[in-house]
């Protein structure tokens, strides 16, 4: 999935994301998750693949920037 999806976006600065695939048995899902929000968020992009379904997800960095909760349950809502 990731392969599909790779490059899908870009981020803030204009370029193209690299995304990092996570085995999901070599870590708990949570961390594995988290990982992959903080890489997101150093890189400044606006969200990551979820490792285990694929599904893109925003950062709370991106969603900080929108200025308010949209109330739609984000994984990773500053407004919560």
């Amino acid at each position: 999935m990731i392969g599909a999806v790779k490059g899908a976006y870009e981020n803030r600065n204009g370029r193209g994301s690299c995304h990092t695939a996570f085995v999901a048995d070599a870590m708990p899902l949570d961390a594995a998750r988290q990982v992959a929000h903080d890489a997101a968020v150093e890189r400044g992009d606006l969200g990551y693949l979820d490792p285990v379904s694929g599904l893109f997800v925003m950062t709370s960095a991106a969603l900080a920037e929108r200025g308010y909760c949209c109330e739609n349950g984000c994984r990773h809502c500053p407004y919560e």
